[in-house]
């Protein structure tokens, strides 16, 4: 799904779950293009914003399934590059290449996850620097949602700062291979995670999880996303801030396998490691103009959004 192309050709992850139906998969697609457009345009990417979805079924043949949808981003002639997202494994990746060469990339734990958790402990330091007056993570207690890729990379890189980690998922074996990585880790119910008593929650594992019961549940100073679309409206940002719960964006805080991927079109004479290393520098004035103005960062970062693209649409 193509959401915008102002900025340059589209870019987001392949994503296969069970939906109940077509119009709940067109709905998460839609949203999560979205999201891919805005975090495109805060990073200053050339890029614009899509995503694949696949409706996971009983009984599909499921390379078969790849293999066409990789025709059919094929066909698109490079208007959309697509990845590795929730869902998707690394045969169903080599199915779509089959039939996609170009425009299809592997991704890997070698360099998504990591680069992913670099951008959200760069956001956790950004929050941490507001809500606590020091930008580091020690002795911080951080609770994350979901030990997939992203999650166990936010688990390890947010220990290796010196925070204490806490982890949930409904996934038994998941929890037991982010216990084998990171020492120490504490681990909670799945159902308890979003209310457990923390500095920093990071929800890392669906969309849609925070809702008014859970934001009226939620004991933490901050919300750091590594999943895409964790508001389930962006009216839960103001209910936030009205808290006292700093909410970062997820698609400023998340953009790492975004920035670094190799194939990414960033400003001119940029480097996956200086769009990286930028996350950090932009969060804390985005942050900061925020509590300066005392509204959420959402609203910081949707007005930005907006400029970058009206830039985009008036040209050089």
């Amino acid at each position: 799904m193509i959401h915008d192309s102002t900025l340059g050709p589209t870019a987001g992850g392949t994503r296969c779950r069970r939906y109940r139906d077509e119009a709940e998969m067109v709905r998460d697609g839609l949203r999560l293009a979205a999201a891919m457009t805005r975090k495109a345009a805060l990073a200053g990417m050339r890029q614009g914003g899509g995503k694949v979805v696949v409706r996971d079924v009983a009984g599909w043949d499921r390379r078969a399934a790849f293999r066409v949808l990789g025709r059919a981003v094929e066909a698109l002639g490079g208007r959309v590059w697509t990845g590795p997202d929730l869902g998707v494994t690394p045969a169903d990746l080599d199915s779509m290449r089959e039939t996609c060469p170009r425009y299809v990339d592997a991704g890997g734990d070698d360099w998504s996850g990591p680069a992913t958790a670099r951008t959200i402990t760069a956001a956790m330091a950004a929050a941490a620097g507001v809500a606590f007056g020091r930008e580091d993570l020690r002795g911080r207690r951080i609770a994350v949602q979901g030990c997939g890729l992203v999650g166990r990379s936010v688990l390890r890189a947010a220990a290796a700062a010196g925070a204490r980690v806490v982890a949930a998922d409904v996934d038994p074996a998941a929890v037991e291979r982010a216990r084998d990585e990171v020492p120490g880790l504490e681990v909670v119910p799945p159902g308890e995670v979003l209310a457990t008593p923390c500095d920093i929650l990071s929800p890392c594992a669906v969309g849609d999880v925070l809702d008014a019961g859970t934001v009226a549940a939620m004991r933490c100073r901050a919300v750091v996303p590594g999943a895409n679309c964790v508001l389930a409206e962006d009216g839960l940002a103001g209910d936030l801030h009205r808290r006292g719960i700093l909410y970062v964006p997820d698609y400023l805080a998340n953009c790492g396998a975004l920035v670094a991927w190799p194939g990414g079109r960033g400003p001119a004479g940029s480097t996956p490691e200086t769009r990286l290393e930028a996350v950090l520098p932009r969060a804390q004035e985005i942050l900061r103009e925020a509590a300066h103005r005392d509204v959420p960062p959402l609203l910081v970062c949707e007005e930005r959004v907006a400029s970058a693209l009206a830039a985009g649409r008036a040209g050089p």
